[in-house]
């Protein structure tokens, strides 16, 4: 498609930021913008932008614009260049998604710019949802309104259910009840001798009782009561196998 019908398709935009900011803020480089009014207006386009055309959401930016996204190890990877920029929003997981906007925050900032910060969240098309919070640095442009300069967005991990103060001294009454039980048989009225269990079934610490103790929110069943409870009471408990923080300890009983 021509680059005029392009810009035919999308009359908002000016060179960077759409010429509409910029109308809301002020006309003119070096006046004062309301930093509130040009952040929500930033916002509300670049939202509705890479809703429903992503091809388009390149033309925020600038050639010197520096764009930073997780990669799948966690690490944060930059991206810049016009061109690149365009590449990344035609191939990114988010093309297709909905945004819906929790909050909008602006302050003034150097050189007569903006930086804005969002929170909300995205559904994929797989109808995934996740949360996130996108820093913007919003620079003037001399021809009048702003161009994305820095741009960073990172995932809000979402935080497990911690169970109420009744349901932990639930939890810590059946660990009493089960220790009673593991010394019942430990001392011979059982037939769960550490010889006569698998490798599967011994605890990963202590090698030596049986695993009846799960880690939650991860879920995983690897160790006995005794060193459940030791992992639990560190400073930063976490999951001996994919190190997931611990939130409490859940006792397993077997029919």
């Amino acid at each position: 498609m021509p680059a005029s019908e392009r810009h035919r398709r999308c009359p908002s935009f000016r060179r960077g930021l759409p010429s509409a900011v910029a109308t809301q803020a002020g006309n003119s480089v070096g006046r004062y913008h309301d930093p509130r009014v040009v952040g929500i207006a930033f916002a509300e386009q670049y939202c509705r932008i890479l809703n429903t055309s992503p091809e388009d959401s390149h033309k925020f930016y600038h050639d010197e614009s520096i764009v930073g996204r997780p990669g799948f190890d966690g690490q944060m990877t930059s991206i810049t260049t016009r061109r690149a920029i365009k590449e990344y929003f035609l191939s990114t997981e988010l093309k297709g998604c909905s945004t819906e906007l929790e909050n909008v925050y602006a302050q003034p900032s150097h050189g007569d710019g903006v930086f804005v910060v969002i929170t909300g969240s995205f559904t994929m098309p797989n109808t995934v949802k996740r949360r996130f919070t996108q820093s913007f640095f919003l620079a003037p442009q001399e021809t009048g309104g702003y161009f994305v300069l820095n741009d960073v967005l990172s995932y809000i991990r979402a935080e497990p259910e911690i169970p109420s103060l009744k349901e932990r001294m639930g939890t810590q009454q059946r660990f009493r009840q089960g220790d009673n039980e593991d010394n019942t048989v430990q001392n011979g009225s059982g037939d769960d001798s550490s010889g006569e269990m698998g490798d599967r079934q011994l605890c990963v610490i202590c090698l030596k009782d049986r695993r009846n103790a799960a880690f939650v929110p991860c879920g995983h069943l690897v160790c006995c009561c005794s060193c459940a409870k030791r992992v639990e009471l560190k400073d930063e408990p976490l999951c001996p196998v994919c190190r997931q923080d611990i939130q409490y300890v859940l006792r397993v009983y077997e029919s």
